[in-house]
């Protein structure tokens, strides 16, 4: 059954996306911290590897959006929503805000992945019981805040990485997470 409501979850993200896509590129964070001339100079978004945000960097976009990660938690779930024996759930509270003049469209099922050191993707903890969501509409000058959550194995050990797909033509941005 979860399966089939992802798989519709996706379908519908996809084509929403696919409406409201645009060609994103980074902005590079950088505060103006550079000796060189070159400061937030836009670039075509980097090759997945070649760039890792951390968790409490603000990342820009050329479109106006940009997102933070604020915090990360753990817990056990609710009756009749726990994760599976062994497992627990790991939340990621994250913020868009939208500085342009165009409204954008976030999907936490198609733009986001939780990989660990190995590169194995974590299973998204459709029915954790978060705080805010991270679907639908950033309005120009507005705020998108919510938690994504990931099932994960309560003794994982090394990093974790968050890829977020700014729209369906670009590369992911890779942020460390853990």
């Amino acid at each position: 059954m979860k399966q089939v409501i992802r798989s519709l979850l996706i379908l519908l993200s996809l084509l929403l996306m696919a409406s409201c896509s645009d060609n994103t590129t980074v902005v590079n964070p950088n505060n103006g911290n550079d000796s060189n001339d070159n400061t937030n100079q836009e670039t075509e978004n980097p090759a997945p590897s070649t760039k890792v945000y951390g968790s409490n960097e603000i990342i820009e976009f050329s479109n106006g959006l940009s997102l933070q990660i604020l915090e990360t938690r753990t817990d056990m779930g609710v009756e009749y929503m726990e994760p599976e024996e062994g497992n627990e759930y790991f939340y990621i509270m994250i913020q868009f805000i939208n500085n342009s003049e165009e409204s954008e469209s976030i999907s936490s099922l198609m733009q986001f992945e939780l990989k660990d050191d190995n590169g194995i993707e974590q299973e998204m903890a459709i029915f954790a019981e978060g705080v805010g969501s991270l679907d639908g509409t950033v309005l120009p000058g507005d705020k998108m805040t919510g938690e994504i959550a990931y099932e994960l194995p309560i003794d994982v050990e090394g990093p974790l990485y968050l890829y977020f797909l700014p729209d369906l033509f670009s590369d992911p941005i890779k942020i460390k997470i853990k």
